[in-house]
């Protein structure tokens, strides 16, 4: 089993969905849905028992930056939306940050 680095993905609307039991993590481009329910009960316990687990690729940018008009390139990543089979327990995503 391969160790993924789960990084919380904060936008307004992830945050949104937080209070109705979803949570976003930014995960590695080749991670699967199997991978990311191995990892979240690995790192925050078995007592937190993943449901289900969505999976949206996000693709690079390549954004011109400074006066110099230097390109960067932005890595690709993929966002997994996880939710809970026990909707009552809560995950602190602050603390894991």
């Amino acid at each position: 089993m391969k160790t993924i680095n789960l990084r919380p993905y904060l936008t307004e609307k992830s945050t949104q969905q937080e209070a109705k039991g979803f949570y976003t993590f930014r995960v590695p481009f080749d991670t699967t849905k199997i991978d990311v329910k191995n990892a979240i009960e690995q790192q925050f316990g078995k007592e937190f028992a993943v449901d289900t687990v969505r999976m949206a690729r996000v693709n690079s940018k390549v954004r011109i930056v400074g006066r110099g008009r230097t390109l960067t390139k932005r890595p690709r990543f993929k966002k997994a939306i996880v939710s809970l089979k026990d909707k009552e327990k809560i995950l602190d995503l602050s603390s894991k940050a």
